[in-house]
């Protein structure tokens, strides 16, 4: 069965006005047209009837149309397979391939060679599929919030802890920007900077630039350092009592 032929790609201008069909019948007609003369002028040597004469030359045309129509049948067939076969690769549908195809054959060989891009894409693409769910499954399972954002600021990715980090689900708040996600100073913050989200949670950004489909993405990692600033600042808190417990001995 034969997918549906999707909307064709423009190719721009070209100087050929006739289509591929049409140049290959008249190719075809043509070849037959010096054996249609032939056969006239043999009928007229030979003084056979008129009548009869145009049955025959009527006769002759119909088989050479028939056989023309055979022809660019058997040469067109080919070729219009391989081009579904080709759109369903380009709607990223890998499951069609050419029959018939063989090799020491022009066509057999560029069929061959098409069956061969589509099982290829079609393996890159199971790939694709399957590091994308272990991408998923680990940041899903990741305790520190995973974000991403496209060059026009809007949130791309969004894991588990991310949404619990910053009270967003991730149905509702792909696709919107940081600035209605109230996230513009964290999407603006440099590397290594400390974000705070809540009471007392804080946060240490790392800025990375990934790729999807072409597109440059910041990806945003947080890591929790709130049990280590608060470990400062008690050290540091425990450091001013003694000075000024000193200070306090000594006047």
């Amino acid at each position: 069965e034969k997918p549906p032929r999707p909307a064709r790609i423009a190719l721009g201008a070209s100087g050929r006005r006739l289509s591929f069909e049409r140049r290959i019948r008249i190719w075809l007609y043509a070849f037959g047209a010096p054996s249609l003369i032939l056969c006239w002028t043999l009928l007229w040597q030979h003084s056979v009837a008129v009548a009869n004469q145009a049955l025959v030359l009527l006769v002759f045309a119909a088989a050479w149309a028939f056989a023309v129509s055979l022809l660019t049948e058997q040469i067109v067939r080919p070729l219009q397979t391989l081009a579904n076969v080709v759109a369903a690769l380009r709607e990223d549908d890998y499951s069609f391939r050419a029959r018939g195809a063989r090799r020491n054959d022009a066509v057999g060989d560029l069929a061959l060679e098409v069956n061969a891009l589509a099982s290829m894409l079609q393996g890159q693409r199971a790939g694709a599929l399957e590091a994308m769910a272990l991408v998923e499954r680990v940041m899903s399972s990741m305790p520190s919030p995973v974000l991403a954002f496209d060059p026009e600021g809007r949130l791309r990715l969004l894991n588990a802890a991310g949404e619990r980090a910053f009270g967003l689900r991730g149905r509702d708040a792909v696709g919107r920007s940081a600035a209605q996600l109230k996230l513009a100073a964290l999407l603006a913050m440099e590397d290594g900077g400390v974000a705070s989200s809540g009471l007392a949670a804080r946060w240490m950004v790392k800025r990375s630039i990934f790729r999807m489909r072409g597109v440059p993405q910041t990806l945003l990692v947080l890591s929790d350092v709130s049990a280590a600033l608060r470990e400062g600042e008690r050290t540091a808190w425990e450091r001013l009592i003694r000075v000024l417990g000193h200070e306090i001995n000594n006047s």
